[in-house]
């Protein structure tokens, strides 16, 4: 029976217990639904729900515990599935449901998203419960305590494939036996987060013996200490792991310290991880060549290690060939200014054309000094790269010009180069912007460009010829210290363009307007002359612009009429024209006539010197907000 999201209340009947009710009755959804009141004891009676293999409860208003008498012998025989998340359920785990003869089929609970309290019973882990649980999850509760020691002692939850307790109070440290000489011996997988767990990460989990099903492994947001056991990159150690992810700290930090183990690039060591993120810690030391060793970590194809005080370089050896041959997405860096991490340059090694050759996501943050490799852009180089973002590093030298060759990068749809303007600027690239990058040859898939660099130069005109960049839509060149005039020319795919906090003056470009994809156009901040473009107003003119915001300009004149036109900027959302001290006049008429505007929401011209609305009160039919 599924009456899943059905207009149901009120709260469940007792009187279903009955045993000629629902003979048949083989599963009972009654997720998303208005029902409440509690879980009626009578329904775990001898002889009712004989045949149901599966109970949905989750997402209901359902209140008060969870009955004891649900796990009489005989209770719900059949029931493979229970499901009771984001419920109203309070008091605590009943002891009773781990007794002999509990819930006997009993494959799958899910107990999160609730008001439950006290501990975990040590009841549940004794050698005649659950002994067909093969999916135990308990998120989103009050409850405390620590990990009973029996849970997982051998012969205790003996199908049990997957463990998760997120968001819990539970503490004390994890049980170091688990997973060694038969505990446990069918989970692969185990996930604890955002619990204060102490204690370490136990060596013994390295033994050959130990989770020989494991997969994933992900404890993550504890109070770990201690360091990475080296003994986890033995012969044999988790010969099943694919998923390894270890940091985020209970306080923001995670305060397992040490060194990455050079052991774990052994070439007999995590022969199946496709997934390894380390992060959030105290993990000091640098980057061992040995990772990257041939036959070290052979399936690997993501690697994140930030936000942790590591030092050293990046190991040139990782461009060898046949180094982390399936790597995919390679993240290195931190987010913690004050952390001291990595120097040296980026390897000019890396761009081998028998390196990473998998390799589809570059994301290095707040490490190194020097400039960009030439290197990078050689033919061959990178071929599977998609996005690359170098961020809130000390380089310096201009962007290479032979990044543009033709064949470099020819799969690069996304680049972010220079100093994040959410931290303090570092350093800054310099400049001139390269005329080789809009070579009709380069950068074919490139649609997001963001660069944060110094160039004290223009924007060089073959960036704006046809056949530049045919497939960029996002243009951020914010804050990079562009001088001349504004181009009239830009890539013709673009659908967001910032020129923001540079040096532009003189006119704004009629020309602008035929961007017919443009949605977002950002001029804050230049010194921009002149009056604000009719042009923009004509028929045809910026068909989907949506946000048009030109901050602190030196433009003059009046607001253009054409602007009004009901066949102008039609898709126009919002419209920012503030602290532009020489704009005068009043709103013109034609921008208070019946079509003037039709999606506009917010108008600022704050710090103008513009009146009105005329004779109009109510020019613009769909705005909420004039400043």
């Amino acid at each position: 029976m599924n009456c899943s999201g059905a207009t149901l209340g009120g709260s469940l009947p007792s009187s279903w217990s009955r045993k000629s009710a629902f003979p048949q009755l083989r599963t009972l959804s009654l997720n998303a639904t208005e029902l409440s009141g509690s879980l009626p004891d009578a329904w775990g009676q001898h002889g009712s729900f004989l045949k149901l293999t599966e109970l949905y409860l989750d997402h209901t208003n359902v209140t008060g515990q969870l009955p004891s008498t649900w796990a009489d012998p005989g209770s719900f025989p059949s029931l493979v599935v229970f499901f009771a998340d984001a419920t109203k359920l309070t008091g605590s785990l009943p002891a009773a449901w781990g007794g002999l003869g509990s819930f006997s089929s009993l494959v799958r609970l899910h107990l999160g998203s609730n008001g439950l309290t006290g501990i975990l019973p040590p009841e549940w882990g004794s050698q005649a419960a659950f002994q067909q649980l093969t999916h135990l999850y308990i998120a989103n509760t009050s409850i405390t305590g620590s990990i009973p020691f029996n849970w997982g002692l051998p012969g205790t939850f003996p199908a049990l494939q997957a463990f998760e307790i997120l968001a819990a109070q539970i503490s004390g440290t994890i049980p170091p036996f688990w997973g060694t000489n038969g505990s446990l011996p069918a989970l692969v997988f185990l996930h604890l987060d955002s619990c204060p767990l102490s204690g370490t990460l136990s060596a013994d989990w390295g033994s050959p013996s130990a989770f020989p099903q494991l997969a994933g492994l992900s404890i993550t947001n504890c109070s770990l200490s201690g360091s990475l056991p080296a003994s986890w990159g033995g012969q044999g150690a988790f010969p099943a792991l694919e998923i390894l992810d270890i940091g985020f700290g209970a306080d923001g930090i995670s305060h397992l310290s040490g060194v990455l183990p050079p052991e774990w690039g052994s070439a007999v060591a995590f022969q199946q991880v496709q997934t390894l993120a380390i992060a959030n810690c105290n993990v000091t030391g640098t980057i061992s060549p040995s990772w990257g060793s041939i036959g070290a970590f052979p399936s690997l194809q993501t690697l994140y290690l930030y936000d942790m005080p590591l030092a050293g370089i990046l190991p040139p050896s990782w461009g060898s060939n046949g180094s982390l041959p399936n790597l995919g997405t390679l993240r290195v860096g931190t987010g913690h200014h004050d952390f001291n991490c990595l120097s040296g340059i980026l390897p000019a090694e890396w761009g081998s054309p028998v390196a990473f050759q998998q390799l589809q996501k570059l994301d290095i943050a707040a490490c190194m000094t020097g400039p960009l490799p030439s290197s990078w852009g050689t033919p061959g180089a990178f071929p599977s790269l998609i996005s690359l973002s170098l961020f809130d590093m000390v380089l310096t030298g201009p962007l290479p010009a032979s990044w543009a060759r033709n064949g470099s990068f020819p799969s690069l749809q996304s680049v972010g180069l220079g100093a994040d303007l959410a931290g303090p600027r570092l350093a800054c690239m310099s400049g001139p912007m390269p005329a080789e990058w809009g070579s009709p040859s380069a950068f074919q898939l490139l649609e997001i460009l963001t660069l944060r660099i110094c160039f004290e130069s223009s924007v060089p005109p073959t960036w704006g010829q046809p056949g530049a960049f045919p497939a960029l839509q996002f243009l951020d060149i914010k804050s990079c210290i562009l001088t001349g005039t504004l181009p009239s020319s830009w890539p013709p795919a673009l659908q967001y363009l910032n020129v923001a906090d540079n040096s532009f003056h003189g006119p704004l470009p009629t020309a602008l307007s035929r961007l017919t994809q443009l949605q977002q156009l950002t001029l804050n901040d230049n010194p921009f002359t002149g009056p604000l473009p009719a042009h923009w107003g004509f028929l045809g003119a910026f068909p989907e612009l949506y946000s048009l915001q030109i901050v602190n300009a030196h433009l003059n004149g009046s607001l253009p009429d054409a602007w009004g036109s009901p066949t102008a900027l039609s898709s126009l959302q919002t419209l920012v024209l503030r602290g532009i001290k020489n704009l005068t006049g009043t709103l013109p008429d034609s921008w208070a006539v019946d079509g003037a505007f039709p999606q506009l929401l917010s108008l600022g011209l704050e710090g103008t010197s513009v009146t009105g609305p005329g004779h109009h009160k109510t020019p613009f039919r769909s705005y909420k907000f004039l400043t």
